[in-house]
């Protein structure tokens, strides 16, 4: 296993031994006039990580881990989004890490449209799913009423089947109902936020898709 040590000057990590010995364990991005020369970062000029003499500062080179965001709710703002240079304070010694180098991710809620299109879609998929596509449905529950409204002694044994029917498509109108709720509790909470106000629900919750 290779074992990593500290330089106690610049306090910079290198490798002790493997492959790497001596070289840095981070990458660091030269900057002169606050420009990024090597915005992939190379190995700390000096082995051990010793305090070096270059012309250019070295930053430490953080590896970017993405927010971790609903991208159906926000985006990435690429305008406020970006790497970023922060010298340390107090500022350290000519010859040793200066900052850290780093990129910021920041996100921004998608518009009320977005967001209306969003949630209509989640409604429309919950009802394909909701109601029956077997073929002659309709016909099915018409007779099913008509066999009902006769009533007579003739029918009494098969009543059941036809009520069968006819209750299961109250439950699927009872459903479609809910999720005519559903939807207008998220356009309600997409109204009350406004273009930028904060949304905290998931588009998916909600919804009924059988019974």
């Amino acid at each position: 296993m290779t074992t990593t040590a500290n330089n106690p000057i610049t306090k910079v990590e290198y490798y002790v031994d493997g492959p790497f010995e001596g070289d840095s364990v981070k990458r660091y991005v030269p900057v002169e006039n606050g420009q990024v020369l090597k915005p992939a970062g190379v190995k700390w000029p000096f082995n051990l990580g010793a305090p070096h003499d270059m012309p250019s500062d070295y930053y430490e080179l953080e590896p970017f881990h993405g927010v971790d965001f609903d991208q159906r709710l926000l985006f990435v703002d690429n305008e406020k989004s970006g790497w970023r240079l922060e010298a340390f304070s107090p500022k350290p010694p000519a010859g040793h890490p200066q900052g850290r180098y780093f990129k910021v991710e920041v996100t921004k809620r998608r518009s009320s449209d977005e967001l209306r299109v969003l949630v209509k879609g989640y409604y429309n998929q919950a009802n394909g799913q909701l109601w029956p596509q077997e073929s002659g449905y309709a016909e099915k529950l018409a007779y099913a009423k008509e066999q009902l409204s006769r009533n007579n002694q003739q029918l009494q044994n098969t009543l059941q089947q036809y009520r069968d029917v006819v209750n299961r498509h109250e439950q699927l109108i009872a459903a479609s109902f809910a999720n005519d709720a559903n939807l207008a509790k998220l356009n309600a909470e997409i109204d009350a936020a406004g273009e930028t106000g904060f949304i905290d629900f998931h588009p998916e919750d909600g919804w009924i898709t059988g019974i």
